[in-house]
């Protein structure tokens, strides 16, 4: 059977008694009736009707367009409609009177912009597609379908969790933020410091002095390995001075650029006596200061270094020189200290 359009007054029936009708084209119904045991095409005094009342199947390879699609009348029949063009009916009716379902039997996967006319609809797996204008597309995540969302527009007393986080059951102050505890628990904390308060930087040092006095021979260059008693240290966990041996300040982690110095109180000599830093036991190796001084009472000698890059592990220590025999004292005119000026070790959380 080719194209077929149905317009008469009275019920029109093709009998299909169990078996298949195939129309190789289209079908309509315009206020027509079409009806027997297998196909019935009406109008019911609002609607145009194509029905399959029989328990065959009636397949369209064209267009299947009318009012009303329903299959089948009763749950007795259990014939279908298979249209292999489109489907289009008047007001968009198309019912599944036994079961309450329409079978789309091939699946598609569209984009935003794939060809297609308002009013398509196909599926995947992951998704169903409804064309919403011609060649545009949306799709609804087939995953969310039966799923309950609780909104974060009011938060109750009895609090709210969502993907594993509780949220706080009141709204916090005003400049507060929403901070976590690592377990999954979050809360209003107020930010301490920043935001225009006033910073203050940290200093980092630290200060030796020597164990007892020291005696030193004369006409030389004499390393000062006395210097291992903990003045002061401001680092963490005394970082500065962790190691106490040899008279040197050890550099730790976290430590770029330090300077030096050392003052040394002698006791009554003649003759000239100088005092300055070595790095890494060699001499003569960075800018540091060798005063000589000479008199016949006691004398204190001083030193210090330029701004100094460093790695972690270099050391500093304290040499001094004497025209003649001498002790180095013990008091507070003898000490040997490090300046932290630049690396992580000053770094502060605000």
């Amino acid at each position: 059977m080719s194209d077929a359009t149905f317009t008469p007054t009275t019920r029109y029936s093709i009998i299909g008694l169990g078996g298949d009708a195939t129309i190789n084209g289209d079908l309509s119904a315009e206020k027509g009736v079409f009806g027997g045991d297998s196909l019935e095409i009406y109008h019911d005094g609002s609607d145009s009707i194509i029905s399959n009342v029989g328990t065959g199947n009636i397949i369209v390879s064209g267009t299947l367009s009318g009012g009303l699609v329903t299959y089948p009348m009763a749950t007795f029949h259990s014939g279908g409609v298979t249209v292999h063009g489109e489907v289009s009916a008047v007001k968009g009716d198309f019912h599944n009177t036994e079961t309450g379902t329409l079978r789309i039997e091939t699946s598609s996967s569209p984009n935003s912009g794939s060809v297609g006319k308002a009013g398509d609809i196909t599926w995947d797996s992951n998704y169903l597609y409804v064309c919403i204008g011609l060649n545009s597309w949306k799709s609804i995540d087939l995953e969310t379908i039966g799923q309950t969302y609780s909104t974060f527009s009011t938060v109750t007393t009895s609090g709210l969790t969502a993907s594993g986080l509780t949220y706080p059951t009141s709204d916090g102050t005003n400049g507060q933020v929403l901070t976590t505890n690592g377990s999954g628990t979050l809360s209003f904390t107020t930010v301490s410091g920043g935001g225009g308060g006033t910073y203050s930087p940290v200093c980092r040092f630290a200060r030796l002095t020597m164990d007892s006095n020291t005696a030193i021979l004369d006409d030389a260059w004499r390393v000062v390995t006395s210097f291992n008693t903990r003045d002061a240290d401001s680092s963490t966990s005394n970082a500065l001075t962790s190691t106490l041996a040899d008279g040197k300040l050890i550099i730790p982690s976290g430590v770029d650029l330090v300077r030096i110095k050392a003052s040394v109180n002698t006791s009554s000599a003649t003759d000239q006596f100088i005092v300055k830093i070595v790095k890494n036991g060699t001499e003569d190796t960075i800018p540091t200061s060798q005063i000589d001084t000479s008199s016949t009472g006691g004398e204190t000698g001083y030193a210090e270094t330029g701004i100094l890059s460093v790695s972690q592990n270099d050391y500093f220590q304290v040499y001094v020189y004497s025209g003649t025999d001498r002790t180095l004292t013990a008091n507070n005119a003898t000490w040997f200290e490090i300046e932290v000026l630049e690396g992580s070790m000053l770094d502060v959380t605000v």
